[in-house]
């Protein structure tokens, strides 16, 4: 059920919320992720899936300008204390810490008082999900174990986090600032070199639980009301 904060916070979302055009390219998973963006919504036909309140940050082009500001306090304290308790970032072959990344999709049986999937659950799945993949961005513990992880993908103009979990035993050590600014990081330095992408998109803003949407506002993230266009590259 829906609470009376969630509404007023759909109400108000709804009426200010800015508008913008993203035009996505790239390869098969990318054009996939296009269709699902743009196909109707199952509860709100008149809407495309991603296009109302869509989770965004407009990527700076330095570290500095995403993490200073009142607003990012939290971020920074919990940053410190993951890197005070020895948590390092770090691009790991998820084939590699594949025991870990288990570890970690089962620590908590709901999160967003949602049951995990069963996709997450089963290694036959998980492996399958990693076939294409040559990298992940991780975040490992002072003896290597991997904690927390993301899957992101980069589809022109938005860089699309798809997928990020941390273990539930040290989620209040600060795993997932770290996570997230490691992510950054990566998504600053292909802007600079590739000249995009423009936006880091995680999700949509309306569409979360309250915790979640709270996570997600502490790390900066914006709701839009998304155009989504596509462009055919070059093979």
């Amino acid at each position: 059920m829906i609470s009376r904060n969630q509404i007023r916070y759909i109400v108000k979302t709804l009426r200010t919320m800015p508008r913008v055009s993203i035009t996505m390219s790239g390869d098969g998973k990318s054009k996939a992720a296009f269709k699902y963006f743009t196909t109707r919504h199952p509860k709100c036909p008149i809407f495309a899936r991603k296009e109302l309140g869509v989770a965004l940050i407009r990527i700076p082009d330095d570290i500095t300008d995403y993490e200073s500001g009142r607003k990012m306090q939290a971020f920074r304290t919990n940053r410190k204390r993951a890197t005070k308790a020895g948590y390092v970032f770090q691009f790991v072959k998820p084939f590699d810490y594949i025991h870990d990344i288990m570890d970690v999709n089962s620590s908590m049986q709901v999160r967003q008082e949602r049951s995990m999937s069963e996709s997450y659950m089963d290694r036959r799945q998980v492996e399958m999900s990693w076939q294409d993949v040559e990298t992940i961005p991780a975040v490992l513990d002072a003896t290597g174990v991997l904690v927390a992880y993301a899957d992101i993908s980069f589809c022109g103009e938005v860089a699309v986090i798809s997928r990020i979990l941390g273990h539930g035993e040290y989620l209040d050590n600060g795993i997932m600032y770290l996570l997230v600014d490691g992510i950054m990081r990566l998504v600053i330095e292909r802007k600079s070199k590739y000249g995009q992408p423009e936006w880091l998109m995680y999700d949509t803003l309306l569409g979360a639980k309250e915790g979640l949407r709270y996570f997600k506002e502490r790390l900066g993230f914006q709701p839009y009301r998304v155009k989504w266009l596509w462009k055919e590259t070059p093979d």
